[in-house]
């Protein structure tokens, strides 16, 4: 019986032994193959704070340091967008009241008088006289004040108002509407002709 309690109590200090020793080299992370389980995986290094810190101060790792254990991505700063200036405001479309005013009121009445067998149209584009061909933008975008067709809608004369006789001529205009076949009259504002002369003014030769 002695025998058989001895062994008994052997076997529990070496069980005892067996058990602090995986103990011990768990807590050390460094299990031997004898007493390591074989699906266990292996253990990843403790990266913590002081680690880091300890290494840093012994030189092994540097700032910025792409190898630096606990080196974390720095958070991207939010973006503010820049502030919308604002637009200047633009006046509101109105609608032009009258069409037709002033100087060029009075010679649209006087060619409505006179040429009553004629059609009168204001405020023209050159660029809506001719089909085809090449016409230079910015006489494009120039007009007439008035437009004078017969009674067949073909266009005869083109009327410009001006405030004297010295007024400045525009002869790309004036060489466009030419080689139109349209006469082109620049009537004085202060001296407009009489409603019974218009016919001959148009006409002469």
């Amino acid at each position: 019986m002695k025998i058989v309690a001895a062994l008994f109590g052997f076997a529990v200090l070496v069980v005892v032994f067996v058990v602090w020793y995986r103990a011990y080299r768990d807590i050390k992370g460094d299990e031997s193959a004898l007493f390591s389980r074989s699906s266990r995986k292996p253990k990843t290094p403790n990266n913590s704070i002081e680690e880091f810190l300890a290494a840093y101060k012994r030189g092994e790792v540097t700032v910025g340091s792409s190898a630096a254990p606990m080196a974390a991505p720095a958070e991207a700063k939010p973006q503010i967008a820049p502030l919308a200036v604002p637009a200047a405001a633009q006046p509101a479309l109105a609608k032009r009241d009258p069409f037709v005013s002033g100087a060029t009121k009075l010679a649209y009445l006087a060619c409505k008088t006179g040429l009553r067998d004629h059609h009168i149209f204001a405020h023209v584009q050159l660029s809506m006289l001719s089909t085809g061909g090449a016409i230079d933008p910015a006489l494009a975008r120039a007009g007439v004040d008035l437009l004078i067709c017969n009674s067949a809608m073909s266009m005869v004369a083109a009327i410009d108002l001006i405030d004297g006789e010295n007024a400045p001529l525009n002869a790309a205009k004036a060489d466009h509407l030419k080689a139109l076949d349209i006469r082109y009259l620049r009537l004085s504002t202060k001296t407009l002709p009489r409603p019974d002369t218009l016919h001959a003014l148009l006409y002469k030769m």
